[in-house]
């Protein structure tokens, strides 16, 4: 599948049995950080772990913007999750990382 479709209902097939749920946090109008909480209920039944996943997580450097990044997708108790683990995609089958240091050019 093509990178640019994987957030997208309508093109990802994954969406059959996950949800998802994206955030932006804005900083004096500008865009600071983003991530997403997905539930994946194939994920849920095979290994009976009720756990949200999050990914595409990005943020400036700020510990208390990366805390708050992290709080609406941990907030999956809505949905009756008991955990949260990531970096992870909609599947064990999607690249996964993280990048915690960038170089300056």
């Amino acid at each position: 599948m093509d990178e640019l479709h994987t957030l997208r209902r309508e093109k990802n097939p994954a969406f059959e049995y996950c949800d998802a749920r994206y955030w932006l946090a804005y900083k004096n109008g500008r865009v600071v950080g983003r991530i997403a909480g997905l539930i994946n209920q194939r994920y849920i039944e095979k290994w009976g772990h009720r756990y949200a996943r999050f990914g595409w997580i990005d943020f400036i450097d700020d510990a208390k913007l990366s805390a708050r990044c992290l709080e609406p997708s941990s907030s999956g108790g809505e949905k009756g999750m008991t955990g949260i683990h990531g970096p992870l995609g909609f599947t064990d089958m999607d690249r996964e990382g993280m990048l915690v240091e960038a170089l300056a050019s």
